[in-house]
Parts: C-alpha cells; structure tokens; sequence
C-alpha cells in the first residue's frame, strides 16, 4: 500500500450507552465506541482522518458528535443528523463546528421528495453553505429518489454502495447507476460490504466503477461494524478495498485524493 500519511476514513461511528437514544430506532447498542478506541484504531492503521457519522439510533442530538470534533478536529470531521427544516443559521452553526455533510437515513422511512417540502430547502441550503448530502436508502426507494439527483444544487454522497445488490427485483441499483451516469454531483461509498448478500458488494464496487471511474469514490470502515461487531477487524476493510480497487494508485485517490476533495479538506478551516 502507498504512503498512508493523508489517509481518511469517511463512514465511522461514536456512542456511549449513557447517550440519550431516539424514540424511533431500530438499534440500541449495548457497548461504548469511544473518540479514543477510535483513535487506536486509527493509529494503528495510518489513518490521518475519520469523518464521524451520527449514527441513526442517537437521532437529531448531535452533542457527543460535535464535542469529539470540536476537541480534535484535525483527527476528525463529522457528518451530522438534523430535523429537514432546520434554519440557515443551524446549519452555519454545525459547518463551523467541523460539520462537513448531512446524513439522510431513510431505511424503514418513506423516501422523501428532495425537490420539494423541507427537504428540498435543506438540500438548497446544503448546496449554499457547500455541505454534502449523505444519502441511506435501499432497494425500491431508489426509484423516486434516484431520478433529478443531477438537479440538486448539492453534493450526493451514496452510503454503502446504495445498499442494493446489483440485479435485485427492486431495480433500485440500477435506477441509482442510471442517474450517477448523467450526475456529476453523485459520489459513491464503498464500504460496509458485510450489509449484503454474499459477493453482492464486489458485483455493486465493479459496476459503480464502470459508471464513475475512480473519481467519485471514497472509502469508509464503518467502524464499529454494529449489529456485526466482534466479527471484522479494521485492517480487513483494507482487504475489502484491495479487492474491489486493484491499482495502488487508484486506492491511494479513494483513501486521501478524493475526500479531501468532496469535503474540502485541503481548505484552512480543515
């Protein structure tokens, strides 16, 4: 592997049990991942940068997050929570604390309109202050949110591959290729691969590769792994990379090249 000096891991999470948790969860973990477990890990692995994202369970309070950053931020950014119709000056707020996207999990939820209502405004809002959109949807859901992603003035950063396997009845992957095709502003992450069928995330990484190249990728742990924890370690998500990007010169662009770009990491603020 090349030189691992401006390495960063886009997709981690934090929690301690103590958290208060959101009403509406589908987790509650029953462990600590802490800013300095994450730390050791990072170390260990030569990782320069973790871009820290609130995790679901933890829902809007984005407290523990903003603390960790605020306190090391030049190990650390985050990807925040946040209600749809939240103002311009919460947003400010959240970016000059460290905030450098905001995430949209709509697992389990109806797959929101981003042309129109509050999400819509967030997603202008998103485009002014120069924030990413994370996006967490699967299958079928793909479908009505997939179609005008090029039309949104922000970025889109996909998790986990889109979270659909390649060829599922739903056609969701393939709408999400289809508009990646015309997008410029749709990024992919690849990670999280033990979320699939087996195999599903080598077929989803070759697929996304062909549409994108190697410029709109970042790679991420997704440390601790939860609901899959004690089964992964951190260096075998190396291997996973390995496997899907084969050209040291490629992974060394997912690693440090290209998010540094989608998060401007290169700025003075960063």
């Amino acid at each position: 592997m090349p030189e691992s000096g401006n390495w960063v891991d886009t997709h981690v999470h934090i929690f301690e049990r103590r958290l208060p948790l959101a009403a509406a969860r589908r987790y509650a973990p029953d462990y600590d991942a802490t800013p300095e477990e994450l730390r050791r890990e990072m170390r260990t692995a030569g990782i320069a940068k973790a871009v820290i994202v609130q995790p679901s369970f933890l829902g809007t309070d984005n407290h523990y997050l903003l603390d960790t950053i605020v306190a090391d931020p030049q190990s650390f950014a985050g990807i925040a929570v946040i209600d749809p119709a939240s103002g311009i000056d919460e947003l400010e707020a959240l970016k000059e604390a460290g905030i450098v996207g905001v995430r949209l999990n709509c697992i389990g939820q109806p797959a929101p309109d981003l042309h129109r209502g509050d999400h819509g405004v967030m997603a202008h809002r998103l485009g002014e202050l120069d924030l990413v959109l994370q996006i967490q949807a699967e299958g079928v859901q793909w479908l009505s949110i997939a179609p005008g992603l090029d039309d949104l003035p922000c970025t889109i950063l996909v998790d986990h591959f889109g979270r659909t396997s390649a060829g599922d009845e739903s056609g969701g992957f393939e709408a999400l290729l289809s508009s990646a095709t015309v997008a410029s502003n749709v990024w992919f992450k690849f990670s999280g691969p033990y979320r699939f069928p087996e195999d599903a995330a080598d077929r989803c990484a070759a697929a996304i590769l062909d549409v994108t190249g190697h410029d709109r990728i970042v790679w991420g742990s997704d440390w601790p792994w939860t609901q899959f924890e004690k089964q992964h370690t951190y260096q075998e998500t190396f291997h996973w990379l390995d496997r899907w990007v084969g050209d040291a010169g490629n992974r060394q662009q997912i690693l440090a090249d290209n998010p540094a770009r989608l998060f401007d990491f290169n700025s003075n603020k960063h």
